[in-house]
């Protein structure tokens, strides 16, 4: 799981040192987080308002916070964690507890529009929803990358 081992030796073989593994994996990590919101806006963008395109935002939204939280993470620990909840615990350590709670937030709605026909968003529509999960997977990536630049990673 998580990011080749393989790839990994090719690049350690091609000279890479621990540190430029160590960032590639981070933006590649994060560039990921980044494809699933460009594709949450783009159905937003599309001008369809159904609720399975709305479900649609929502999830992808919510894995790009879980893609470039993973990046974090990576970065600071040096360990992939896979576990959404163990996940938004180790965001919440590093990024605090705005950047925590979010991630936390949205995966529960993620699950409650992925698996229910009636999702308890606490009182959202599922059009509201799609909309504010974009606005604060678009905050968290941002915040993300304000992190990430801090340490001295090339997004």
């Amino acid at each position: 799981s998580g990011y080749s081992l393989a790839r990994a030796f090719e690049q350690w073989s091609a000279g890479a040192t621990l540190e430029q593994i160590v960032e590639q994996i981070t933006i590649d990590r994060f560039r990921m987080g980044e494809g699933c919101l460009a594709i949450a806006q783009q159905l937003l963008a599309s001008g369809v308002t159904t609720d399975d395109c709305y479900r649609a935002v929502i999830s992808r939204s919510y894995y790009a916070m879980f893609q470039a939280g993973r990046g974090v993470v990576f970065h600071v620990r040096r360990q992939d964690v896979e576990d959404h909840v163990k996940l938004s615990k180790e965001v919440t350590a590093i990024l605090g507890d705005v950047a925590g709670k979010a991630i936390h937030k949205w995966r529960e709605y993620r699950n409650e529009t992925d698996y229910s026909p009636y999702p308890n968003l606490e009182g959202l529509t599922l059009h509201d929803a799609a909309h504010r999960s974009l606005a604060i997977a678009t905050d968290f990536l941002d915040q993300c990358r304000v992190f990430l630049h801090g340490r001295g990673v090339s997004l």
